[in-house]
């Protein structure tokens, strides 16, 4: 009996410094109060090693067809260009997620792009599609009710 209760305080003692151990562990290794806010903030949320710029009309002339579906009168949120082979526009949609797909789906289906499997599920879309050497990626998700933020980049293998 008296080795059973020094084996159960040996296993609560050594369990404890465990959990002690990895707490420390973890406090000294996780970034300070702040800091990965800062540096968010000093890469505007950009990825690292990209350089984006405004997007000229040549690499959208080359890139996005001219009959996709960009929802007219939509507010656009941002347009980048990473290289001449990628292009992208965030904008605002009056339209519902559901909506978004039927009009993507459609679209790629008419014109012949061949669609992969994504994401379709309540509040969030992603469709990825390619023709030729260049590839579509959709995506749209219900930011508030009525809202919903829809995203479109394009791009093509270089050459």
């Amino acid at each position: 009996m008296q080795n059973k209760k020094v084996l159960i305080i040996i296993v609560v003692v050594l369990l404890v410094l465990a959990a002690g151990a990895s707490y420390y562990y973890q406090k000294k290794n996780s970034p300070k109060p702040g800091t990965q806010q800062q540096q968010q903030q000093g890469q505007d949320n950009k990825p690292v090693g990209a350089v984006y710029q405004q997007p000229s009309e040549e690499v959208k002339a080359k890139l996005v067809p001219t009959d996709f579906p960009f929802e007219s009168g939509a507010p656009i949120i941002t347009e980048l260009q990473a290289n001449s082979n990628q292009y992208s526009r965030v904008w605002k949609s009056s339209k519902s997620v559901a909506d978004n797909k039927t009009i993507f789906e459609n679209y790629l289906n008419k014109n012949g792009w061949v669609m992969y499997p994504g994401i379709s599920e309540k509040g969030r879309l992603v469709i990825t599609a390619s023709k030729d050497q260049y590839l579509i990626n959709v995506s749209a998700t219900e930011i508030a009710k009525g809202q919903t933020e829809v995203s479109a980049t394009f791009s093509a293998s270089a050459q």
